[in-house]
């Protein structure tokens, strides 16, 4: 059976409870001057000017992704006035995808609704602060991210 997640109410339903986790990692950001596509995390993601920003950590600003501005402006917070860093303050919780399960994600970045993250164990299922949910690979999760109790 295949199951299809694009709300935080489906990863509880069919993957269960998420843990709590905090973004270590300190991001720059850019606004996206010129629309154009990505291949991310298996999708092809749409960067839109005046709708999305290009995150990337400081030092590779070639590997970057996109977040929509809203969403950033809800969820991110610089660390030191005009330091141009950022970090995630809002927290993001994930659950790792069991073995022997099989789940295709849809992000708010995908190209469009017949795009999807395969999400297989053991990666991890994010839900974000607007119910939205995308795939993290459990390396990330390992390096980038805190469980807070």
């Amino acid at each position: 059976m295949t199951i299809v997640l694009t709300t935080g109410y489906d990863v509880l339903d069919f993957v269960g409870e998420t843990t709590a986790f905090r973004k270590k990692q300190l991001m720059c950001m850019a606004p996206v001057e010129i629309e154009h596509e990505i291949e991310k995390w298996g999708e092809t993601h749409v960067g839109k000017p005046g709708v999305d920003l290009q995150l990337f950590e400081p030092g590779k600003p070639g590997d970057y992704y996109f977040c929509k501005k809203d969403l950033f402006e809800k969820t991110y917070e610089e660390t030191e006035c005009g330091s141009g860093l950022y970090r995630k303050a809002a927290l993001t919780n994930a659950v790792q995808v069991p073995e022997g399960k099989t789940f295709y994600v849809q992000s708010l970045e995908a190209k469009d609704d017949t795009q999807m993250q395969l999400a297989v164990h053991p990666h991890w299922i994010a839900v974000g602060v607007e119910n939205e949910v995308w795939v993290i690979g459990n390396d990330v999760i390992q390096k980038d991210f805190e469980a807070v109790s």
